[in-house]
Order: structure tokens, then C-alpha cells, then sequence
């Protein structure tokens, strides 16, 4: 491309965790390849990491102190990494390490694009002299990011999910062997609302109904949302776990019903990806939801938080399995009439080219 040296792109992760902001990066490592961009990812390991092992990005298991100041030994191990990398641009996939970023960039003259997971709450998000971009998943989060994240609007970049949607879910045969299979995806935070699809299964045996769940997902709640599993006694029925596999989407294709509990904020990369395969799906009304879902035609709404509302719209799509399966079917014909995989791939590598001139 007429440039002398191949730019160095370092990423900076939080884990390499079953996650939406994981399954975003490695989407990104992929039009860093395209871009002719030479990646790093430094990171935490987790069930993911065989999967990123496997797009060949270079992987460095590295401590990510957040903030930096309460671990000024650990946040003095990672300047040192990235110092002797010399990349030209630091992509940060969290804003959970916003501060950290900002650290490293101020004292190694680096500049940094930062992308927001999540719908932002503290002013983190305050310009700095090298700060590139903010990229964020939807356009409901500009003003809030203005707002609560102090950011500068000449900053901030839509750059929606892109997932990959190569294969189609396909209605399964339901007998007294194989249940109807309900799943949750994503990363296990406050806002996931697992707790809302726990609820409901109560509920739903109450209610004589004999389902499996499965949340395929990992993150700071687990534990908590494991003992409420208990406390509940939908446990013999009720699974969360991590997979540790590199063909997420296959698992995810055992689905009959997919369900998304997010209480505030994004919907996220993996919700949008099982809207994509054709998988029939509930989504809780979150603005990021309001953007991409009409109700009742590519997937239905219930109230963020309310479990009788969220049961009784488990029952209605199970009741009318081919009506469920023409809702999936239109979700898919939108994602891929919309070529958002393109799109994504695209949109982050013209990103790339443009701040290549202030990175060489």
C-alpha cells in the first residue's frame, strides 16, 4: 500500500473470556489481516483463548491493572510489555480499561482508539491529547457517552456488531428426549439480568413446563447467579458454563429459543449474532434493542427485568413453533440483506487507514 513498514496494532483486552466484547475483537483481528496490519493482543487467558490462537494474532498473557494507580507494580510489568512492542496504535477493546489506556499512551507517546462495551455511567471518557476514536456499538449510546462520559463528540464512531452469520438455525425435532432448549449469551455483569431468565424458569415449571436453560457465558456474577440456580431449585434444569471451543456459533445453533436479559445498555455482539443465524428470539426493550428489534416481526419484546412478562413469552414462542420459526427466519433475511459483516470488516479498516498517516 505504498507505505514502508507494516503498522503494529496492539490490543488491549480484558480476558479472553466467552463474551460479546471477546467475540467484537476477534472480528477485529480479522480486518486488521485484511488491513495488512501486523496484531497483538494482550490479555488475560480464558476459554477463548484457543479461538484467538487460532485467527494468528501474536497473544501475550499480560497483567491489565484497572485503575493503574492501585497496582503501580503490575501497571509498571504492562508499560514495559507495550514499550518494548513499539506498536504504533493502541486499540482498546473496554472501556473498563479507559484509564489504563490513557496511562499508557501519555507516558509511551501512543496514540489509542477506545471502544465503549457498554452504556457509560462515569465520566471516563474524557478526551486525551492522543486519543483517536471512541467507538461505540450503537447510535442510542452517543448522547450518553457525551453526557455521563465526557466525550468529545468530534470523537465518537458508530461502528455496529458485524457478526458472522455463515450458518442457519434450523427448527429442531422436540420430543420427550430432547427439550426445548432456552439460552442466554454473554458476559456475566450486573447488567446481563440473568437473574430475570432464572425467575422465569421458576415460573415456568411452576407452571408444569419442562425446559432446559443454558447461559453460555462467564464474568464476576457467576458465582452469584449459580447459587440463585439453587436457591430457586430450577438447578437439574439450569446450566452456566464457558465452552471452551473455538466453534461458538455451532453450539449455539443447538438453541430453540434464544433470550436476552440485558437490564440497560447494549444488547450485544453475540445477541446480534443469534438474530443473525435465525434463531427465534426474546430481547428486553433496551434502547440498543429498540434500535435493531421490531416487536412481534424479528423477535419480541418484554420489560427489562420483569420475569412473569419474560415467561409468558417463552411459552407464547414455544407454543407456536412455526410461528416462531418464520420471526427467525425474517431477523435473518434483515441481517443478511443488511451485509453487517461487511460493513463492520469495512468500516474498521478504513478506521485503520485513516489513522495510519499519524501512526507511521
Amino acid at each position: 500500500m505504498g507505505h514502508c513498514r507494516v503498522v503494529h496494532v496492539v490490543y488491549l483486552h480484558p480476558a479472553l473470556v466467552c463474551s460479546g466484547t471477546t467475540e467484537r475483537l476477534l472480528a477485529s483481528l480479522g480486518a486488521a489481516r485484511e488491513a495488512g496490519l501486523r496484531a497483538t493482543v494482550l490479555s488475560r487467558p480464558g476459554s477463548r483463548t484457543l479461538a484467538l490462537q487460532q485467527t494468528g494474532a501474536e497473544l501475550l498473557h499480560v497483567e491489565l491493572p484497572e485503575p493503574a494507580w492501585r497496582e503501580p507494580f503490575a501497571a509498571w510489568r504492562t508499560r514495559s510489555v507495550v514499550r518494548r512492542l513499539a506498536p504504533d496504535l493502541l486499540h482498546v477493546t473496554d472501556d473498563r480499561l479507559a484509564g489504563l489506556a490513557a496511562a499508557l499512551s501519555a507516558s509511551l507517546r501512543i496514540p489509542y482508539l477506545l471502544e465503549v462495551a457498554r452504556q457509560v455511567r462515569k465520566p471516563t471518557l474524557r478526551s486525551h491529547g492522543l486519543l483517536r476514536a471512541i467507538l461505540l456499538p450503537c447510535p442510542t449510546f452517543v448522547e450518553r457517552a457525551v453526557n455521563r462520559g465526557r466525550a468529545d463528540r468530534t470523537l465518537l464512531r458508530v461502528l455496529e456488531n458485524g457478526p458472522s452469520i455463515e450458518r442457519p438455525w434450523e427448527p429442531h425435532d422436540l420430543d420427550n428426549e430432547r427439550l426445548p432448549c432456552i439460552g442466554a449469551l454473554g458476559y456475566l455483569d450486573e447488567d446481563h439480568g440473568t437473574q430475570t431468565l432464572i425467575d422465569a424458569a421458576q415460573l415456568l415449571r411452576a407452571r408444569g413446563r419442562h425446559l432446559r436453560f443454558v447461559v453460555l457465558g462467564e464474568g464476576p456474577r457467576d458465582e452469584a447467579l449459580r447459587r440463585r440456580v439453587r436457591e430457586k431449585g430450577v438447578h437439574d434444569t439450569f446450566t452456566i458454563a464457558a465452552p471452551a471451543m473455538t466453534d461458538l456459533a455451532g453450539l449455539m445453533l443447538e438453541l430453540d429459543l434464544h433470550a436476552s436479559c440485558t437490564l440497560e445498555g447494549g444488547a450485544g455482539w453475540l445477541a446480534d449474532r443469534a438474530l443473525g443465524l435465525g434463531i427465534p428470539s426474546i430481547f428486553s426493550a433496551v434502547s440498543s434493542s429498540l434500535h435493531q428489534i421490531t416487536d412481534e416481526r424479528n423477535a419480541l419484546l418484554y420489560e427489562p427485568g420483569n420475569a412473569p412478562e419474560l415467561a409468558e413469552r417463552i411459552a407464547a414462542v414455544l407454543d407456536d413453533p412455526d410461528g416462531a420459526s418464520e420471526m427467525g427466519l425474517r431477523a435473518r433475511t434483515a441481517a443478511l440483506e443488511a451485509r453487517r459483516t461487511q460493513a463492520y470488516r469495512r468500516a474498521l479498516t478504513e478506521l485503520y487507514e485513516e489513522l495510519r498517516p499519524a501512526v507511521v
